[in-house]
């Protein structure tokens, strides 16, 4: 639990993506669509409870998760990755913002393809 003085995570967080994609505030209001005013007091912590749609719009538009934004648990370290999933992740780091971007496209183009996407496990089988 946090004190009266301590910014929320969401701040804390917002300003290190924001640093770590070069984006100012003016950026991240034209991504989510939230006026100036608000979205400052959000990124500064003096927004004591934020809406989830606004927070979901921050997440998204810095492509981070909701919980990594929102949960004080939250640690990059619970989530596991395959050695596959994090030599691909080094691959991305490695690109220039152009090139994650024409990444990002091209690997959201194939889970639309059928010959490359994983069958929905929850899709009933016919019998």
């Amino acid at each position: 639990m946090r004190t009266n003085t301590e910014k929320p995570r969401w701040s804390v967080v917002i300003k290190e993506a924001l640093t770590r994609k070069d984006l100012q505030i003016t950026k991240l209001v034209e991504l989510t669509g939230i006026n100036e005013g608000t979205l400052n007091k959000i990124v500064h912590g003096y927004t004591k409870d934020p809406s989830v749609r606004r927070m979901m719009a921050i997440a998204h538009a810095l492509e981070i998760t909701l919980d990594e934004l929102v949960d004080e648990n939250y640690s990059p370290t619970n989530q596991t990755c395959t050695d596959e999933e994090v030599a691909l992740l080094g691959y991305f780091r490695d690109l220039n913002p152009t090139g994650q971007e024409s990444l990002r496209k091209t690997a959201a183009g194939l889970t639309f393809v059928g010959e490359y996407k994983k069958p929905n496990i929850n899709e009933s089988v016919e019998e």
